[in-house]
């Protein structure tokens, strides 16, 4: 683990230091808005597209923190602060990250490809656990930070160190490599990610083989016979052994057949002039190349088949961990039961703090396998990483837990095991309070799970974090760096939740908010968003909730603002903020630019201060109208210019909504209105939008029919031959429209695509069996990938707005975080 004193930090990244020199040091930190910040903690104040550390270092001094690294000016410090000057402080960062990595004894594997990196990571970990001591990168933690950071909070006594490294442009690979220094390396495909950067696939792949430029062994697929035929021309120079696996009778580990099966995935090959096989719980094609990988390495580092075969049957898919539901009794659950280190540990109870709007945190933990450190050692760690984060309670599984857990003072609880613990499991002592589940897969914390949900409904939308982070994410580098960001999260966020969605972009630093009605904002505040918020169509009778809940209103009618006014002065306020609307051809709420002269002079009294000006523009997406757009705009830009004139100041400007945003840039004023675009429906022109939504169901029932049965309301599903039809839980009350009936639209069970069958009722459809393998209890997806929201709309003829504010509250939803 990391362990150094300042000083020495000073000379590995060739720093001017000021201020106290011998503190020791065992955290970085690179983000200002992590709650687990010791005072142990070194700060490097990193530059990004739109923000820059320096920015929060005042913030950080406040929460304790008495070390930084910075690469220009920030003024008088008090002195005992310490400061480290450098040129530049990604470069330093890396340095002590490459520093750092020269120390480690034992074997680096790194992992590139354009797919897959993570879930290989994940995977490989416990199955090379069952001969070694194995340290990993945290998440996707492949970036030029996330690799420095991943080094940096390695476990320096393992025997192996798994580390990711993912690129976007040229030359990227280079600071990476110069980091990891692997001693083995693995490519797993080459792709489209990210190829808008590159020319070729070639030169992508060329780039990426830079990171095994001092390996001694390299393991890859000959399915992939670019990577294989580059790997053997790069193998002469750099000289390390190539190890393949694939249908190449010169393969280390031969392929001979692969059975998709009722239940998994039968693998049969070739080793060493054995027939070996090995049985995985999946049938994607994505995971059976995934454990074929891990499959080849295992074997290379010397693990029987048997136990490789008993490692992989216990992993579960990747998509289940760190998930965010409803609770019992007003709780909110977050699961996060699929692994246990200190790092995951950390992010848990960092997204717990950040996610959940109960005052009452409470922390279901289990004993953490695999650190190699001594019981004291182990409860030291987890003491310091709970200490002062205000659980109300934490309990702990296991038998070191149990044993060693209260005594230690770090819990307030403890159980041998998960079935005790759930034998004395009294669901009602856990009311209004946010749970976090943290425990490695052994201890079957789903189970826990189970009783802690809130049940309404198995049919399920999952909303992936992650994704609507980068959407946002590719939105913020499109704008120019200055140009705030209001974020629309009215109509439930498009229907994918109120509070989570906007928690989770206050947290992303999103500039604004803005809901539709002011019961929305007040929402958001008593979940503890403190993010300006805009109410766009105020009940101005509710001015003084307004005023309660500092929420701004959009001002559209004069009547409004005298009301507004009123309760102001009854509340003895000045400067108020408030936001003006100009009707400049939408024709929905606001002022004409005719109509200014009465709205200046109530404006210029002092009760309200005018926070931002904005219109609306009625056809952004539609090329067909866009003379009238721009005259939308330039219309804007008169009123504006005018009621600046009166106010005597320049209040934010902004008029582009998403599809404004994508295809009119230039008129990007000081903000923009981002909505749909969050859920990755743009108009193209940002080709690396995805959909964060998933809607989710499952087989309930199997019937065996004959031809010429008929399915459901008016028999209107006729069986032309004997047929299995599914029921899936699912109708148009949850907002499966009924025209998706008659076959009308695909469902995927596992990576198969089956069509409806019938009219969809209110509650339940019926799709078609007959030819896939199907169970009742198999997950159905309803809409993913390229079955996704927009199709929906397309199919029905409407827009996707409504599809995705159509789904019922009666629908679960899930959101996922890695």
């Amino acid at each position: 683990m990391l362990e150094y004193r300042i000083n020495d930090i000073a000379n590995l990244i060739a720093g001017t230091i000021t201020g106290p020199e011998d503190q020791l040091i065992n955290t970085i930190l690179t983000d200002s808005r992590s709650s687990t910040i010791p005072v142990t903690a070194l700060f490097f104040a990193l530059h990004g597209p739109n923000h820059d550390g320096h920015n929060y270092i005042r913030d950080l001094i406040q929460k304790g923190i008495k070390s930084f690294v910075v690469d220009k000016d920030i003024g008088d410090l008090p002195s005992d602060l310490t400061v480290i000057r450098v040129e530049n402080t990604l470069a330093a960062l890396q340095l002590l990250a490459q520093k750092h990595r020269e120390s480690f004894k034992g074997k680096v594997l790194g992992i590139t490809g354009s797919n897959g990196k993570t879930i290989i990571k994940e995977w490989l970990e416990p199955v090379l656990s069952a001969k070694y001591s194995v340290s990993k990168s945290p998440k996707s933690y492949n970036s030029q930070v996330g690799v420095a950071l991943s080094i940096l909070q390695a476990d320096m006594d393992a025997d192996i160190l798994l580390l990711e490294a993912g690129i976007s442009k040229p030359h990227e690979m280079e600071n990476l490599a110069r980091m990891i220094q692997a001693d083995y390396g693995l490519i797993t495909n080459i792709g489209d990610a990210h190829q808008e950067s590159f020319t070729t696939k070639q030169q992508k792949l060329e780039e990426k083989l830079v990171l095994f430029n001092h390996a001694s062994k390299v393991y890859c697929s000959t399915k992939h016979s670019l990577i294989s035929d580059k790997l053997k021309k790069h193998q002469a120079s750099h000289h390390y052994s190539l190890i393949c696996w694939g249908n190449s009778s010169s393969s280390y580990l031969v392929i001979k057949e692969i059975n998709v099966l009722q239940k998994g995935t039968l693998i049969r090959a070739e080793y060493k002039e054995q027939t070996i096989e090995i049985k995985i719980p999946f049938q994607d094609k994505a995971s059976i190349e995934n454990l074929c990988h891990i499959w080849n390495i295992a074997l290379d580092m010397g693990i029987s088949n048997n136990v490789i075969n008993h490692k992989i049957n216990l992993l579960e898919p990747i998509a289940m961990r760190m998930e965010q539901k409803e609770g019992i009794n007003g709780c909110t659950l977050i699961n996060d039961f699929y692994n246990s280190d200190f790092h995951s540990i950390e992010n848990a109870i960092d997204l717990l703090f950040q996610q959940t709007p109960q005052k009452n945190k409470t922390l279901i933990i289990s004993d953490i396998l695999q650190t190699g450190e001594s019981t004291d050692s182990m409860m030291q760690k987890l003491r310091n990483i709970i200490h002062g984060k205000g659980f109300s309670k934490i309990i702990g599984i296991g038998q070191v837990l149990h044993e060693y857990g209260i005594s230690s003072g770090v819990l307030t609880k403890s159980y041998p095991d998960t079935k005790t613990f759930l034998l004395n499991l009294n669901t009602d002592s856990f009311k209004d309070e946010a749970i976090l589940l943290k425990g490695a897969r052994r201890f079957a914390f789903e189970q826990i799970s189970l009783k802690l949900e809130h049940k309404i409904h198995r049919t399920v939308l999952r909303i992936n974090m992650p994704t609507l982070l980068n959407n946002f994410n590719c939105y913020r580098d499109f704008l120019n760096r200055k140009t705030k960001i209001m974020g629309m999260v009215k109509a439930f966020s498009y229907g994918s939740g109120s509070h989570e969605v906007a928690r989770f972009l206050a947290h992303h630093q999103i500039d604004y908010l803005a809901v539709a009605f002011v019961d929305e904002g007040i929402l958001l505040r008593q979940a503890g968003v403190k993010t300006p918020i805009m109410v766009m169509s105020p009940d101005y009778s509710q001015s003084d909730s307004i005023i309660e809940y500092q929420l701004e209103p959009e001002v559209y009618n004069l009547n409004g603002l005298k009301i507004l006014k009123t309760a102001l002065r009854k509340n003895k306020i000045k400067e108020y903020p408030v936001h003006i609307k100009i009707d400049t051809g939408m024709h929905r709420l606001g002022f004409h630019p005719n109509h200014l002269d009465a709205l200046i002079s109530e404006l210029q009294s002092s009760e309200t201060k005018t926070i931002s000006i904005f219109s609306h523009l009625a056809a952004a997406e539609d090329p067909t109208h866009d003379n009238f757009t721009h005259q939308q705009i330039s219309q804007f830009e008169s009123v504006y210019k005018e009621l600046v004139k009166a106010l005597g100041y320049s209040p934010i400007k902004h008029i582009l909504n998403t599809h404004g945003i994508e295809r009119f840039p230039e008129s990007q004023f000081d903000m923009v209105r981002l909505g749909i675009g969050l859920y990755g429906i743009g108009t193209g022109i940002l080709p690396s939008l995805e959909s964060p939504i998933l809607f989710e169901s499952y087989i309930s029932q199997i019937h065996e029919l004959e031809a010429g049965e008929t399915i459901g309301y008016g028999r209107a599903g006729k069986l032309a031959g004997k047929s299995r039809i599914g029921i899936i839980p699912v109708g148009y009350a949850d907002g499966f429209d009924r025209r998706l009936g008659y076959g009308n639209w695909r469902m995927k069970v596992g990576e198969q695509q089956v069509l409806t069958i019938g009219q969809i009722c209110m509650d339940m459809c019926m799709i078609d069996l007959t030819t896939i393998e199907a169970e009742e209890g198999d997950i159905v997806s309803i809409t993913s990938g390229s079955l996704g929201i927009s199709e929906m709309a397309k199919v029905l003829q409407t827009i996707p707005y409504e599809i995705l504010t159509g789904f019922s509250q009666r629908i679960n939803r899930i959101y996922e975080f890695e």
